[in-house]
């Protein structure tokens, strides 16, 4: 029986004879339906690189999120066609040995990779090259592709016999060169027979000071549009090189970074010049650094994490190098009127109809911002199958119109997110190009994946069901490891909720494994008058850490944290965060020390507390009079007030509701009202208790969240 390890959660797949027939007759269709619809020999070879290098991924990533729970592939499983499909993932492994970790896309697009580069060095034919990038894309399933009845040219042909071992290679391929590259990916331990003189080299682009150039102007369209564009740049990039050298090259091309092989140094300073000069000539003020590393193949197949430091090491000295354009005005010159410091250069109507003066940089995001509005959206509503939840309404133009019209409060959430010790989770587990490969496919698909379901889940909330004008939310950051948006108040809580429980769920890791994978968010709820910048950088610099910092202390073991902070307005978003939670929320007493929120919290337990604060959503004011008592006195006194009011006949509906516990999650079991005692809690998730045994209370929170839920 063949398994297939999954390297990030330690999760094993096991396959029958008949599964792994089955599986490769799926796989083989939607490869044959590619190949049918190809024009020419490039053409054809191009559409199956897509096919294996992006498309197969999407089928196979997300694992868990919505596929049914089999670990035991077998005649009976029913496979995904399309990445919306809610049936199981395609998972293919590679051949060679009974337990493997790589899948037969990670070992196909590799392979086919270094071979279009070794052989560009060679100075062979185009159409020759294709036809050995064709063959090596499809050998690997030819049995079950011949009775798809395709038509191959003449020269693919010799070649696929050749890589079958049925014939030799044409005299104008190496065949030592292809059988040697073949055996060194398709068997790990062939790499060292590989000649050392082989070698291609990495490019690595990257945009400096991401945050600063997005959210320099304060306006929504500006944000969104200084976003749309970075991604739109990369997109552009990202196509450049797949029509050059061909869609397997490609590494990564995400979060505003690209990292591709070419086939030598000076094509690779041929690249970093035009990436620099794309963003540059596109946005008129994003810095890139970018690097061009020559590296052998030996090391690239089995030492990849250091490949990848040797190369951000020279990237960060460029970036060491790479200054701002300068764009101060001068006390005689016309200011830009959206970013109120470089030179005006044109003029841009406002929503009033008014001309106001405009610098190029501040334009031209206004106008990609404009213009792309409901990009991001649709690309989102490509993840679900009930899209119609994204495109009934339009994407809002300013932050005020993200909450619904006529209410008391206009909430609006500021979310950032970031995955917890990354860097030294995946330096453990990435040793091989493959397994990089594979991590970057994944990732990227999902927090596609996680980030639509969860808006999906949010939308459908029983708050956002009142009528809504515009989407109650602006996407900013996805597709890496960050993730950032604004939304309306109670829409930002419960997509933090829900993508945390999403992401935990698809990296739920096995029983042997110590560390898992998890994201963290940072959530801060305001007023839509707050300054973006100042909320954002809050928010990242804050509250995220705060949550990763929680994460770290509980050794990555119970998945993700969720830090959320109400501040009524931007006077009251405090300047140190710390000080702020242990002045307003640490309570020592001679009979107890009282902590006065459970923050920060995992998705179940967020999920939790916003279920009970619904129950008394008809009792908030006197549930805010008990919060207040714990907060402004002493937890003696607000203790003795908690059950005065209980014993009164008047407020007997409140308690009977607060006190009844349902359902509570596992990390909550110790949970009671007014104050718990629990050792296994820390206070605010990162301090072992030095100052002494403390008890805990969620009144504070619940009244927090009913604000915010209204």
């Amino acid at each position: 029986m063949l398994e297939w390890k999954d390297i990030f959660t330690g999760r094993t797949y096991h396959f029958t004879g008949e599964g792994l027939k089955r599986v490769r007759k799926h796989v083989a269709g939607l490869l044959a339906q590619r190949i049918k619809a190809g024009s020419g020999l490039k053409d054809v070879a191009d559409k199956a690189a897509r096919f294996w290098a992006k498309e197969y991924y999407e089928l196979v990533f997300p694992l868990r999120l919505d596929a049914p729970e089999v670990e035991k592939i077998d005649g009976s499983v029913n496979f995904r066609s399309r990445k919306q499909d809610p049936g199981f993932p395609p998972i293919l492994p590679a051949p060679g040995s009974r337990v493997t970790e790589t899948l037969l896309a990670d070992a196909v697009v590799i392979r086919t990779a270094l071979l279009n580069l070794l052989l560009r060095q060679r100075k062979v034919e185009k159409e020759l090259l294709n036809a050995v990038r064709l063959a090596s894309l499809v050998s690997p399933l030819a049995e079950e592709l011949a009775k798809h009845l395709l038509s191959w040219p003449k020269e693919v042909e010799l070649l696929l016999s050749a890589f079958q071992g049925r014939a030799p290679f044409p005299r104008d391929v190496d065949g030592d060169l292809v059988r040697a590259v073949s055996e060194a990916v398709f068997s790990p331990l062939e790499v060292q027979s590989l000649p050392d003189e082989l070698g291609v080299t990495l490019v690595i682009g990257a945009v400096q000071r991401v945050k600063q150039y997005v959210f320099a102007s304060p306006g929504l369209n500006e944000i969104r549009g200084a976003s749309a564009l970075l991604d739109e740049i990369t997109e552009s990039l990202e196509r450049d090189v797949e029509s050059e050298l061909g869609v397997e090259v490609l590494l990564r091309a995400a979060g505003s970074r690209l990292e591709f092989l070419v086939p030598d140094e000076e094509e690779g300073e041929y690249w970093r010049k035009k990436i620099k000069q794309r963003f540059f000539e596109r946005t008129g003020s994003s810095l890139v650094a970018t690097a061009a590393s020559s590296v052998k193949i030996k090391k690239l197949l089995t030492e990849f994490q250091e490949v990848l430091r040797r190369a951000n090491r020279e990237l960060e000295k460029e970036r060491n190098l790479v200054f701002p354009v300068a764009g101060e005005a001068l006390p005689f010159e016309e200011r830009c009127s959206i970013c109120k410091k470089r030179v005006a250069e044109g003029w841009y109507q406002t929503p009033e109809k008014q001309l106001e003066p405009a610098c190029r940089v501040c334009y031209t995001k206004r106008e990609k911002g404009r213009e792309l509005r409901c990009r991001m959206v649709e690309k989102l509503g490509e993840e679900v199958v009930d899209r119609e939840v994204f495109v009934r309404l339009e994407p809002p133009d300013s932050l005020n119109e993200l909450p619904p019209e006529n209410l008391a409060h206009k909430w609006v959430a500021v979310v950032y997110g970031d995955g917890n010790n990354f860097g030294g989770v995946l330096q453990q587990k990435i040793d091989k190009l493959a397994s990089a490969l594979q991590w970057t496919q994944r990732i990227k698909r999902v927090t596609w994946k996680a980030a639509a379901q969860a808006l999906r889940e949010a939308m459908n909330s029983e708050e956002a069901s009142r009528e809504l004008k515009r989407l109650p939310f602006q996407m900013l950051l996805l597709g890496g490891e960050d993730i950032s948006l604004f939304a309306w108040g109670p829409v930002g809580l419960h997509f933090a909720r829900y993508f945390v429980e999403l992401t935990d769920r698809e990296f739920a890791p096995a029983q042997d494994v110590k560390e898992r994978i998890s994201f963290s968010l940072g959530v801060l709820v305001t007023d839509e008058k707050a300054p973006v910048f100042r909320t954002l950088n809050f928010t990242e610099e804050e509250l995220l850490k705060w949550a990763k910092r929680a994460a770290r202390e509980r050794g990555y073991k119970r998945g993700g944290t969720i830090a959320f902070f109400l501040a009524p307005s931007a006077d009251q978003i405090p300047g140190d965060l710390e000080n702020f939670l242990r002045r307003a929320f640490l309570k020592p007493g001679k009979v107890m020390n009282l902590c006065l929120t459970l923050r920060p919290l995992s998705a179940e337990e967020l999920g939790f507390l916003i279920d009970k604060a619904r129950e008394l959503r008809s009792y908030s004011g006197s549930l805010l009079r008990l919060a207040t008592a714990f907060i402004k006195g002493s937890p003696k006194v607000a203790t003795l007030l908690y059950l005065y009011q209980k014993g009164r006949k008047k407020e007997k509906e409140l308690f009977d509701e607060l006190e009844k516990i349902e359902k509570v999650p596992p990390t909550l079991c110790e949970l009671m009202f007014p104050t718990f005692f629990s050792s296994e809690r820390k206070v605010f998730g990162t301090d072992a208790q030095k100052e002494g045994s403390y008890h805990f209370s969620a009144l504070v929170d619940l009244a927090e969240l009913l604000k915010i839920l209204g």
